[in-house]
């Protein structure tokens, strides 16, 4: 008995945690649009919004950027590798980054990844 309510147990948080995933995978697809950038506790907000800096994910693994500060634009892939973590690669002008993520919705979407010793927060909205 108490055999099957441990494996009852793990398959329901097996369950939750691909449930979870495949969620975070829709939502993210589609266009976004920063509101809020923190470097180191700094905002750095109008630096990126002046420039109108947008991300674009697609279902089948593309992230696209454009509108840096200093007018990068590029693309490449990304991939989830938990349920509160994806990695993009191979982007333009990029390295390689994994990202944390602190908010996802339909409509909201905040991330914090460090670059070096910098930690950078984004927020951006659809």
């Amino acid at each position: 008995m108490k055999n099957n309510i441990i494996i009852c147990l793990l398959a329901f948080m097996a369950f939750t945690i691909i449930s979870c995933k495949r969620s975070n995978e829709k939502r993210i697809v589609g266009t976004w649009k920063v509101v809020s950038v923190i470097k180191d506790s700094k905002d750095e907000t109008s630096n990126w919004t002046k420039h109108s800096y947008t991300e674009m994910y697609t279902s089948d693994g593309v992230y696209i950027y454009s509108g840096q500060p200093d007018d990068k634009a590029g693309s490449g892939s990304y991939l989830w590798n938990e349920t509160d973590k994806l990695t993009r690669f191979g982007v333009n002008g990029q390295s390689t980054k994994t990202l944390t993520i602190i908010n996802l919705d339909k409509s909201n979407f905040k991330y914090q990844y460090f670059d070096g010793n910098e930690a950078w927060i984004f927020t951006l909205v659809k």
